[in-house]
């Protein structure tokens, strides 16, 4: 009973152990699912800000061999030359500023990717962990729970049928869990039942305990005598071996074990028998004890009886030969 209590305890924590770790890593994938759709987001963003730029990079080049073009075509002024060189180190700044840009973006593009490729290596880890821990956890309730758990696929981009797939995932474990708690349910009134019959049993142990004390007493006896007929044959073996052939021995063995049970029976009875002539001539001593004993009590009283009587003759002989002692000194 207290290794099926420690079983079902050791279940339970197992089973809620994994539902933790089940609830733990879906959180985590959801936590990384929304990552990887805001990094893919911000990707897709920073992509777009590298292509605009790089557009407005080609544009202000064709601007400036526009530029180049009219200065060729025209002769300008000093103060129109100055302004177009100006203008044309603006551009050259902005050129340099969209290409330090771009490059940033590139960087941050290549950081995005390591970063995506992190997560998605991530993903398949957990997803692969989680199927095999899934296994594992089926087989160990079988068979008295039947599972077979929803394999995850590693490569699936689809989030919201990863989703779906994770809620299905969910719903079985849920159903599991509650046929572990009628399991477990069932499993406490058989223990109850069978603490009742242990009880019921424990009561009529104690009869059965004294029983078995005689029984085992009876046993040691019964296993000394056996020892003391089996040291009794060995001696019947050593001098029949040192007499005989081993034919003529053995028949003399057989012959021997079957007097020495004839004389352990003849013993048996003897001490039966002189165990009733003992109590009978206890009986009969006791009785002749007490016969005896009235007897004397009777032969005392007599004598009681005859000392007295002596003892009253001798006074009164004893008075008469003093009154003829008076009576012979008065005549002389």
């Amino acid at each position: 009973i207290n290794a099926d209590r420690s079983k079902g305890q050791s279940r339970t924590q197992s089973f809620d152990g994994i539902q933790r770790e089940v609830q733990e890593k879906q959180r985590i994938e959801k936590q990384l699912a929304e990552e990887t759709k805001q990094l893919a987001k911000q990707y897709e963003r920073q992509e777009r800000e590298y292509y605009q730029r790089q557009d407005q990079y080609y544009d202000y080049e064709n601007a400036i061999q526009k530029v180049k073009q009219q200065l060729a075509r025209q002769q300008m002024t000093t103060k129109e030359r100055d302004e177009l060189q100006t203008v044309i180190a603006h551009y050259r700044n902005l050129i340099a500023a969209k290409r330090n840009a771009i490059a940033c973006l590139d960087n941050e593009s290549s950081d995005y990717q390591i970063t995506l490729s992190r997560l998605i290596k991530q993903k398949i880890n957990f997803i692969s962990e989680l199927n095999t821990k899934l296994y594992n956890f089926s087989n160990s309730i079988k068979p008295d729970i039947q599972f077979t758990p929803i394999e995850i696929s590693l490569t699936s981009g689809n989030y919201p049928e990863l989703e779906q797939t994770l809620l299905a995932l969910e719903q079985q474990l849920a159903d599991v869990f509650a046929q572990y708690r009628q399991l477990y349910m069932r499993f406490s009134q058989q223990k109850l039942h069978l603490e009742q019959q242990v009880s019921d049993v424990q009561v009529t142990i104690a009869p059965l305990e004294s029983k078995i004390a005689k029984l085992t007493e009876r046993l040691q006896n019964l296993r000394q005598q056996r020892e003391t007929i089996a040291r009794e044959l060995c001696a019947l073996v050593d001098r029949v071996n040192d007499r005989e052939t081993s034919l003529q021995r053995t028949n003399e063995l057989d012959a021997s074990m079957e007097k020495v049970r004839t004389q352990l029976e003849s013993n048996r009875k003897a001490i039966e028998k002189l165990t009733e002539e003992k109590q009978q001539l206890m009986d009969e001593g006791l009785e002749r004890c007490r016969q005896a004993v009235e007897e004397r009590h009777r032969k005392l009283a007599a004598y009681r009886e005859y000392v007295d009587s002596g003892e009253t003759i001798m006074k009164q002989l004893v008075d008469v030969c003093s009154r003829n002692a008076e009576k012979a000194s008065e005549l002389n």
